[in-house]
């Protein structure tokens, strides 16, 4: 493939939820909105340095790949309330309404498949029809810094931030034991992300 200049464009974004949200549950997905500006996707990489004293303190011998999350970044200005509602809902942990806590420590895969009744991670879709390179990331949340949300006269523009994690192993989600059924390698081959071209392809 040959070097280009990559303009996304306008990107939509979607999100889907458990099959008992009746606002994002549907297998299509909700459409969330359009974002202000651009959004901004961190994959962080995690490593962990292999010291050995024959190498010295300061570079490792070798180093460990220790998976990795990423933080999406969006400010939302054309939005659908409902659906924006729901996913702070599930973020909190799936509670019977808007605003009431869950208790501590409540999971939010609650050890079921994604997009089960009981899981509350979000499918999230940022679509990509110009640059055609969409981004899919199949459990996230809503987390801090805070969700902004402003009230006055002008418009409305929602701040959000996701972090998204390689929960359960794949789009599915099946896997919940880190040690793989005594395998030792329940953590391999995971899907944080992928670049289909639907929110459910």
């Amino acid at each position: 493939m040959p070097r280009i200049f990559h303009v996304n464009g306008e990107s939509l974004v979607l999100v889907r939820g458990r099959s008992d949200s009746t606002v994002i549950g549907g297998a299509n997905g909700a459409d969330l909105g359009l974002s202000v500006s651009s959004i901004e996707i961190s994959l962080n990489f995690r490593h962990t340095d292999i010291n050995v004293d024959a190498w010295g303190p300061e570079i490792p011998a070798d180093v460990q790949v220790m998976l990795a999350d990423a933080i999406i970044r969006m400010t939302l200005v054309h939005y659908d309330k409902l659906v924006l509602n729901e996913c702070w809902r599930l973020s909190m942990g799936g509670t019977a309404a808007l605003g009431r806590l869950t208790r501590a420590g409540t999971t939010l895969g609650g050890g079921v498949n994604l997009l089960a009744a009981g899981n509350n991670y979000i499918r999230l879709f940022m679509s990509s029809p110009i640059d055609l390179v969409p981004w899919r990331f199949f459990s996230a949340y809503l987390t801090g810094p805070a969700t902004t949300y402003p009230i006055g006269s002008q418009r409305s523009l929602v701040g959000l931030t996701w972090r998204a994690i390689p929960y359960g192993g794949g789009d599915e989600g099946t896997n919940f034991d880190p040690y793989g059924g005594g395998s030792g390698a329940g953590n391999a081959n995971f899907l944080l992300f992928d670049h289909a071209t639907a929110i459910d392809s």
